[in-house]
């Protein structure tokens, strides 16, 4: 472990440790000026000095049960912009916030029109699986395969739009896959990128490729017993 005195950070209280591995140790902390949560990710050399943490911010709920992490670090280090718009672009004129209520932090949506903004527990199943795919697909930090299965669950079909220029945003970063049942969020993809579709279909009890030939078919040997 780092010989890095973590209670003497100037400036920051350290709450625990969240995670370690060979590399790095990482603690829960806080501003000491208004309690926003950091996390601190220590290096594990008796060398480390305070120059050598990195501070990621992030919305952690008490016991480090992470919540909604992403959206602020997107604000803090990733593509504001497009967050931003993608909020925008199915909700207009709404725009998302994190808020602290006596140390819980909490993710808000102000939405035009309203006179305050509506909490998590008030937010529809389709809007909050949104905000999710907003937070999943704007990661700073992107995987290099991104496979979404059926993204259009629980959305309102007028949702479909922004949801397909949402996933060509992440296709920027990372290859996605999409496996949907929605004609109208393929169609909707089709029309701003150049996409790769297959469409399968249930043939006598069998799931084939549509249009393909049989000599189109990849080879298939059962393997010797």
């Amino acid at each position: 472990m780092t010989a890095l005195r973590l209670d003497a950070i100037p400036g920051y209280v350290v709450h625990g440790q969240l995670a370690t591995d060979l590399v790095t140790s990482t603690f829960l902390a806080s501003r000491a000026s208004d309690g926003y949560p950091v996390m601190l990710e220590v290096r594990n050399d008796p060398a480390t000095s305070l120059a050598d943490i990195e501070l990621f911010r992030g919305a952690l709920e008490a016991l480090a049960v992470v919540r909604h992490p992403v959206i602020p670090t997107i604000r803090e280090i990733g593509d504001v912009s497009a967050m931003d718009k993608a909020v925008d672009q199915a909700f207009p004129g709404s725009r998302v916030e994190i808020v602290n209520h006596a140390g819980r932090f909490e993710v808000t949506l102000h939405q035009r029109g309203l006179l305050r903004a509506l909490g998590a527990a008030e937010l529809s199943d389709g809007t909050l699986r949104y905000l999710l795919w907003v937070a999943a697909m704007l990661t700073p930090r992107p995987p290099e395969l991104l496979v979404l299965n059926e993204p259009e669950t629980s959305l309102h079909p007028q949702l479909l739009p922004a949801l397909a220029d949402l996933i060509v945003t992440a296709s920027a970063g990372a290859q996605v896959v999409v496996v949907t049942h929605s004609r109208p969020l393929v169609a909707a993809l089709e029309a701003i990128a150049d996409v790769h579709t297959v469409e399968l279909a249930k043939e006598d009890g069998q799931t084939r490729v549509v249009d393909q030939e049989p000599l189109d078919e990849p080879p298939w040997h059962w393997p010797k017993r």
